[in-house]
C-alpha cells in the first residue's frame, strides 16, 4: 500500500507525520517499538526490526488511531530540498521515499 503525503512544518521544522488506518493494517500500533535508518540520500526506512545504525522510536497515539511523528532540525536537515515523500507500508517496515514535486 502506497501514499503520498506533504513533507509538513512544525516550529520552523520540518515533519514527517503518519497516522491512522494505514498504520493499523500494517500492524504498526501505539506503543510498538521502532526504528529508523538512512537507505540512501533520499530514502528512510521505519521498521520493526531493530538495524545496526537505526534509531529507536515508539509508536505514539492511541490503539484505534496510532501515530508517527518525525520532526526536528534532522528532519529538516534530511528533507532539504524535498517536498514530498511516498510511503510505501508492509508487515514488517514503512519505506519512505522522498522526492521534490515539479
Amino acid at each position: 500500500m502506497e501514499h503520498l503525503y506533504k513533507i509538513g512544518v512544525n516550529r520552523n521544522n520540518s515533519r514527517i507525520w503518519l497516522e491512522g488506518s494505514k498504520l493499523l493494517k500494517s500492524g504498526f500500533i501505539n506503543k510498538t517499538p521502532i526504528y529508523r535508518h538512512f537507505y540512501s540520500w533520499d530514502c528512510l526506512v521505519i521498521s520493526k526490526e531493530q538495524h545496526s545504525e537505526a534509531i529507536r522510536h515508539t509508536v505514539a497515539g492511541t490503539s484505534t488511531r496510532p501515530v508517527i511523528d518525525f520532526n526536528g532540525k534532522w528532519v529538516t536537515t534530511f528533507c532539504n530540498p524535498f517536498t514530498h515523500y511516498r510511503a510505501t507500508f508492509n508487515q514488517t517496515e514503512i519505506i519512505l521515499q522522498f522526492i521534490k514535486e515539479q
